[in-house]
């Protein structure tokens, strides 16, 4: 057998030094990331969990070492950070804004240029704040005669993609 210290890369040799300190005080390191090698030799990014392990009597003896390698996950973070990065730079540069609507809370989330857009100054938190920046229904028409329905009217291409006239019927006239 060979020692494991075989797997601490020579640059981190007295961070390994300073966790077997904390060890033999009997302290737990818990999700601790850092740079280790592999026993093919090869240096991975890991998470170390170190346990000291006592005796009956309470006195350390030695050391319990979990090393995870987290490279897979650390590359597909990097991965996901870029990909919404090129999207708000994307976003941004064709003053294209994005919300998100969540129906089972009715909780909205806007980007930044979503608020430029409708021109906000903080995000709105539900759809039915949204709506009604939007559809105004403070200007539905009939909405003051107090009748059994209104009317609003909606911008073109929300539902259909063919303009509707509206004649409105009264005593003047249509």
């Amino acid at each position: 057998g060979r020692s494991v210290s075989v797997l601490v890369p020579d640059d981190r040799a007295e961070e390994e030094q300073a966790i077997l300190e904390r060890i033999a005080r009997g302290d737990a390191i818990d999700n601790y990331e850092t740079r280790r090698r592999r026993k093919d030799g090869i240096d991975i990014v890991g998470a170390l969990t170190v346990s000291p392990i006592k005796n009956d009597q309470g006195a350390i003896i030695g050391a319990s070492k979990i090393a995870r390698d987290i490279s897979v996950r650390l590359a597909a973070q990097e991965t996901l950070w870029r990909s919404e990065e090129q999207l708000r730079l994307a976003q941004s540069a064709a003053h294209v804004g994005i919300w998100d609507w969540e129906p089972d809370t009715n909780q909205l989330s806007w980007t930044g240029e979503m608020l430029n857009l409708y021109g906000v100054s903080r995000p709105l938190q539900s759809y039915d704040q949204w709506r009604d920046i939007r559809f105004r229904p403070d200007q539905a028409l009939w909405r003051a005669e107090k009748l059994p329905f209104q009317v609003q009217l909606f911008h073109p291409g929300l539902f259909f993609d063919r303009t509707v006239q509206v004649n409105v019927v009264d005593a003047s006239g249509v």
